[in-house]
């Protein structure tokens, strides 16, 4: 635990009370229409109402939403080099990276440390 005390120490960047507010706010109806139209076709409730079937997609539904909020604060609190968990990125540029760092190191006899954090456990901080 002292570990995590320690690299949480170095976190310079946070959400505003303002932004952690905005992801909060319930889902009006703007949100949900935008969710409904980028579905796939014949998986929106139709102009009757509620069919059963919507309830079945209902989940997925509601979990566009959430990244289209995300993506308004993310740039605010992420890292300009981070890859993982970022649209257009692939994890495979931390490796790059990586091995580029470890050229770098080793050609200028520099010391150097990596850490390489659980993705599994990076959800656990999530406030």
């Amino acid at each position: 635990m002292a570990v995590r005390a320690k690299v949480v120490d170095h976190v310079t960047k946070s959400l505003t009370v303002a932004q952690r507010t905005d992801l909060g706010r319930p889902i009006d109806s703007a949100e949900l229409g935008a969710a409904l139209q980028s579905m796939k076709p014949n998986t929106a409730p139709g102009p009757d109402g509620w069919p059963v079937a919507f309830f079945l997609t209902a989940p997925s539904t509601f979990a566009a939403i959430l990244p289209d909020r995300l993506s308004t604060v993310a740039p605010t609190i992420i890292h300009p080099t981070q890859a993982a968990f970022v649209r257009g990125c692939s994890m495979r540029d931390n490796i790059h990276l990586l091995t580029a760092q470890q050229h770098k190191a080793t050609r200028d006899n520099v010391e150097w440390h990596a850490i390489f954090l659980d993705f599994a456990k990076a959800y656990d901080c999530v406030d």
